[in-house]
């Protein structure tokens, strides 16, 4: 209203250090203006740390350790203060914007309600110093003027090793915010072992052996132990119990070492063990040699002389375990390479397992086909160990003998067709010092067809420098003059090494007929007439007959005209004749022998009597009972059956 006057207050407001100058126009409502200057000046009010940088304590891993700094106020003024992680205002934007791009890029929707309330909750984020081995208390408060705070930093590292942080004191009146460096050192757990190397010396292989070693914790704090994993061929030959636990302070855990390899030579293996909260490992080194069992022969070598080709010769020994471990083995021979089937060396047993301080009687058997001297040897393969862990030298000298007929030639003489007919024969060995094994070679299918042959035995040994009967045996297969070669040879070998000649002459069967001719003489005619015929085998062979008339329509039969007379069989035959004719026939009886000539017997007979025939006897006829002075009549028929 008019005469009155109004009070304009100005504020002023600096956010950071200097001097400040700004015109302010003021407009009235009837046209005038006003123009007046407004000017300030600001600075920081005083406000200072006892110490920039505080080092706390060093401590363990899950305790603390703290350390007090004073936070002065030489002002007129009562100040807040805050802490925060941030060295200024415009760091924080910049966070908070990073933060929301983040969160815009990894969203799918960036205008829903919980974006938002995500994005708000970044805006106002005080940012705070927030440290996971440091605090301090107070984290904000006040101070009036010439007065001090005093804060707590606490040190609780959660890592061993030196750790630090910056917090930065936020405080009204000041532009820059008062940086504090934190500093302190995280111990881990204190533990180690009473001594980290073990030399365990000689050990065998595939044995199981016991060590122990035992950890201490000398520390404060409880200490966490575990083993890691070892990767290494050795590594997995160890064992540890326990291979993690917890040892509180002063206490000491004693830890088996269990250990069993399967390969020779010298070692050692590095195993690390590590301290939950603690950088550095606790290696523990484990060292040896390990050896294989301790095998000897009973001889130093095995010396199995000459032997006859195809015979078997053995000589036996023992293999000694003088180790304390049982041992698993194979026995083998380096004769591969040879080829020969069957292997000529043999060892039995041939594997087995040999307890400690043990041993094994083997017995080594030579048999060979091939005339040569040997030197191999006989080798111990261990298993689990490896192979060739002993060898024993192995020799023979393997020779062909010389073996003869007594007689070169056997005369069977006269023999029957498929009969078989032995003779003894003798063969000698001409080699001293030697025997000599002998067979019978298979006999070829050609030679079939003259006879066969066979030996008993057919097979044998002849001692050295002696002689062996066998029995040969021979059946002709065809008739007539034979020559048959035996062929015998030393076992393994593929050419004879002599022959026999078998000689004989073959004949059939000989059946001896009762009669040459058979002459009935006068016979009666329209009757069967018989007479005997005794055929007898006089052979060791079965002799097929069958026998035929000359004539196609001959009076004379055979009641018998095929059979079989066995060795030494006598049998009668009929023959018989029946005539039609007064008058005197004659015929031959061929009688063919199998594998023997015919025979031919003469038959001759002369027929006597009619040849008219009834049916009814002509003798006398009855005419029976009958009246006085009546003719009588009797009807019957004759035939004349003659030719």
């Amino acid at each position: 209203a008019a005469g009155q006057a109004a009070q304009i207050v100005f504020g002023f407001r600096a956010e950071a250090n200097g001097a400040y100058a700004q015109n302010v126009l003021v407009s009235y409502d009837s046209g005038e203006q006003c123009l007046t200057h407004l000017s300030g000046s600001a600075s920081d009010i005083e406000v200072a740390l006892e110490r920039s940088i505080v080092a706390a304590p060093a401590c363990y891993i899950s305790l603390s350790s703290q350390r007090t700094v004073k936070l002065y106020n030489r002002s007129q003024i009562r100040i807040d203060f805050e802490w925060k992680a941030l060295a200024s205002a415009a760091d924080e934007s910049r966070a908070r914007a990073e933060r929301i791009m983040e969160l815009s890029s990894a969203a799918s929707d960036a205008t829903g309600p919980a974006m938002r309330r995500r994005r708000r909750d970044i805006e106002l984020d005080p940012m705070l110093f927030v440290s996971g081995s440091f605090a301090i208390e107070p984290a904000r408060g006040e101070i009036y003027p010439g007065g001090y705070c005093e804060l707590t930093v606490v040190f609780s590292p959660q890592s061993v090793g030196n750790l630090s942080a910056t917090a930065y004191c936020e405080v009204a009146g000041r532009e820059s915010r008062l940086p504090l460096m934190l500093q302190g050192s995280g111990l881990g757990p204190r533990a180690m072992w009473l001594y980290d190397t073990l030399d365990i010396g000689d050990v065998y292989v595939n044995a199981q052996h016991r060590y122990e070693v035992v950890l201490d914790n000398h520390g404060e704090v409880s200490a966490a132990f575990s083993l890691e994993p070892s990767e290494t061929r050795l590594g997995s030959c160890f064992r540890f119990s326990p291979s993690s636990g917890q040892l509180v302070p002063n206490e000491q855990a004693t830890v088996e070492v269990w250990f069993k390899c399967g390969f020779l030579g010298d070692f050692s293996e590095t195993f690390v063990w590590t301290l939950d909260g603690s950088p550095s490992p606790l290696p523990l080194v484990l060292k040896g040699n390990v050896i294989g069992p301790s095998l000897h022969f009973s001889v130093r070598e095995l010396d199995l002389a000459t032997v006859s080709l195809g015979l078997q010769e053995g000589r036996a020994c023992s293999i000694h375990n003088t180790s304390d471990i049982p041992v698993k083995f194979v026995l083998r021979f380096d004769d591969q390479e040879l080829g020969e089937e069957p292997p000529p060396f043999r060892v039995s047993p041939s594997n087995g397992v040999l307890l400690p301080h043990r041993k094994l009687q083997l017995q080594v058997d030579f048999r060979s086909f091939r005339a040569w001297r040997y030197h191999h040897a006989l080798i111990v393969d261990v298993e689990g160990v490896g192979e060739e862990m002993l060898s024993l030298p192995v020799k023979a000298h393997n020779r062909l003998p010389e073996i003869v007929p007594v007689e070169s030639t056997v005369d069977f003489g006269e023999c029957f067709l498929k009969h078989t007919y032995t003779k003894a024969i003798r063969i000698r060995n001409m080699s001293a010092g030697l025997k000599a094994a002998f067979e019978l070679v298979s006999q070829d299918e050609p030679s079939r067809a003259i006879g066969y042959y066979s030996l008993e035995p057919n097979e044998g040994i002849v001692d050295e420098d002696g002689s062996v009967s066998v029995v040969l045996s021979f059946t002709a297969a065809r008739k007539g003059p034979l020559s048959l070669p035996v062929y015998v040879r030393i076992q393994g070998t593929t050419s004879p090494s002599f022959h026999i000649d078998i000689v004989a002459h073959s004949v059939g069967p000989t059946v001896v007929v009762s009669a040459a001719a058979i002459d009935w003489g006068k016979t009666p005619v329209l009757q069967h007439v018989h007479r005997p015929l005794v055929l007898t085998n006089h052979s060791l062979i079965p002799a097929e007959f069958s026998g035929q008339m000359r004539k196609a329509a001959s009076p004379f039969a055979l009641s018998t005209p095929l059979g079989t007379l066995e060795p030494g069989e006598t049998r009668e035959l009929s023959l018989s004749v029946h005539l039609e004719e007064t008058t005197k026939v004659a015929d031959d009886l061929i009688l063919q022998i199998k594998d023997a000539p015919e025979q031919v017997l003469s038959l001759a007979a002369t027929g006597t009597g009619s040849t008219i025939w009834s049916e009814r006897a002509l003798d006398t006829l009855d005419f029976g009972e009958r009246f006085a002075s009546r003719m009588c009549s009797m009807e019957f028929t004759l035939e004349n059956r003659g030719r």
